[in-house]
């Protein structure tokens, strides 16, 4: 089951928004969520842009960005 859907400018942003948001779910529950990518907002034209396929998000666990042992894919990619 899908909940809601939210725009964010980039990933990095979409994964703090999705741990801001698990802040508020009990810890035992936590691995019941995953964040998703669906599609893309296209700005230009006013559309929701959906993906070929839903895209799992790779993130790091809940955790790790709390005790901040972590680095997100972009910038681990630009070192």
């Amino acid at each position: 089951m899908y909940g809601p859907i939210f725009e964010a400018r980039n990933r990095g942003v979409a994964i703090r928004n999705y741990f801001n948001l698990l802040r508020k779910v009990a810890e035992w529950d936590r691995d019941a969520y995953e964040l998703v990518q669906v599609g893309f907002w296209d700005a230009e034209n006013g559309v929701l842009v959906p993906a070929k396929e839903v895209v799992d998000v790779n993130i790091p666990r809940f955790e790790d960005v709390k005790q901040r042992k972590f680095e997100f894919e972009e910038e681990a990619n630009a070192k």
